[in-house]
């Protein structure tokens, strides 16, 4: 089955996208600050035995985690433009 992007949009009111954007950039970049500092945030280091998230990958996943979530804001914004534009 073809799907088309643009139908995919137009099933969502406008706003939504954007919102829902916005809001998964929190998560991200709340999940991206958790890597980083552990301890401070849970109380605890919840990942103490997760040899993945030790030493320097920690601050590169981190990071990952930190980039998408600002990509996503990013791409929130983008659409709250469009779709204020598209009001007009």
């Amino acid at each position: 089955m073809i799907t088309n992007s643009n139908s995919r949009n137009r099933s969502k009111p406008p706003g939504v996208r954007s919102i829902l954007d916005y809001f998964m950039a929190l998560v991200w970049v709340f999940i991206g600050f958790l890597i980083f500092f552990p301890e401070q945030i849970a109380g605890v280091d919840i990942f103490r035995n997760k040899p993945i998230l030790q030493g320097s990958m920690k601050w590169v996943i981190g990071s990952l985690f930190l980039l998408y979530g600002l990509f996503r804001g990013y791409r929130g914004y983008v659409a709250s433009k469009k779709s204020s534009q598209d009001d007009e």
